[in-house]
This record gives structure tokens, C-alpha cells and sequence, in this order.
């Protein structure tokens, strides 16, 4: 399955390993118009030490063998629909969102699909899928008393109340937690 993911990725010409954040992709496209600001260039320099410092965090969590580590992330979007004529492209454009997370204990991989005439994708959506991840990892790891989870910096997945609420009434759910 893997291996056909990276052909058809590969064919659209996505890459699937590197994603950019909305600044990430903002300051390359201004370094290649040559427009880029002192102000934006120390914006960006700090962002980037924030992601190596997290980054460094989240590998000391991930190294630590005795530590249920939960790393997640929304991979890219998946469309579906391939078509010559852009009337019918744009009409018939679906699309499938994957959340996907990488327990850290048993190395087991855990998958949330689900697509846009479903659910879409909204705060909601993205914690409803972490919290079925979460379900199967402490329902296949019943001796875990303490997990770590990590994403990366998508503002869906981090910093949104309804992502502490569904993890609030996972831990109500789960007292061993």
C-alpha cells in the first residue's frame, strides 16, 4: 500500500516528504522574487528555531524506549478525479484526508481516513479522527499510564480548544491516564 501511495504521489508530482507551513512556503517564494524583508527573514528565523527546538524535544521523547510516544500528523491531502478538461476537474475534485500517527512502544503505524462529503476538514474533524487513534492505542496498550503526543506546527492540530476537549474527555474516559 505504501509503496502505490508514493507512485500516485509521485505521478502527481507531490513530494511526501517534505510539506512547508504556510511561512515556510512564504519566505521561499519571496527568496525566489528577491522581495524578502529584514522583518520577515527574523520572523522566519525564529519560527525555524522553534521547529529545531521541538524537533529536538520530540526526538529525546521518541528515544526514551520506556515512553509511550504518540507522533501524528495530517498527511497531504489526497484528490481524487484526473481529467484533461478543467470544467470537469474542478467540478469533480474530491477529496480524502489521512491522519496518521506512529506509536512509539510497538512501532505500530495507526490511520484515520475519512473525505471531504463525510466530514471536511475542521478542528472537529481532526479531533474526532486523533481520538479514535488515541481509542486503539490505549485499547491495543492497556498497560500505558502515560502517553506523549506530538504533531507538527499545523494550527488544526495544535492549538484549538476542541482538540483539548477530545483529549479532556479521553483522560475523563481513561482515569488510569
Amino acid at each position: 500500500m505504501h509503496d502505490l501511495y508514493v507512485t500516485k504521489m509521485q505521478e502527481f508530482g507531490q513530494d511526501k516528504l517534505h510539506n512547508r507551513c504556510g511561512l515556510c512556503e512564504e519566505v521561499q517564494l519571496l527568496k525566489n522574487e528577491a522581495k524578502l524583508s529584514d522583518e520577515k527573514q527574523t520572523s522566519y528565523k525564529s519560527h525555524i528555531l522553534e521547529k529545531t527546538l521541538m524537533r529536538k524535544e520530540r526526538q529525546k521523547d521518541r528515544a526514551d524506549n520506556h515512553k509511550a510516544v504518540l507522533c501524528f500528523d495530517l498527511q497531504n491531502v489526497l484528490q481524487f478525479s484526473k481529467a484533461e478538461i478543467s470544467q470537469f476537474y474542478y467540478k469533480t475534485k474530491f477529496s480524502v484526508y489521512n491522519l496518521t500517527a506512529h506509536f512509539s512502544i510497538n512501532e505500530k503505524v495507526y490511520c484515520a481516513f475519512w473525505a471531504e462529503s463525510t466530514m471536511g476538514l475542521r478542528e472537529i474533524n481532526i479531533a474526532s479522527a486523533l481520538s479514535e487513534i488515541i481509542e486503539g492505542v490505549l485499547g491495543d496498550n492497556p498497560e500505558v499510564t502515560k502517553l506523549t503526543t506530538w504533531s507538527d506546527s499545523c494550527v488544526l492540530q495544535n492549538k484549538n480548544t476542541i482538540l483539548s476537549f477530545a483529549v479532556g474527555r479521553i483522560i475523563a474516559n481513561h482515569p488510569e491516564l
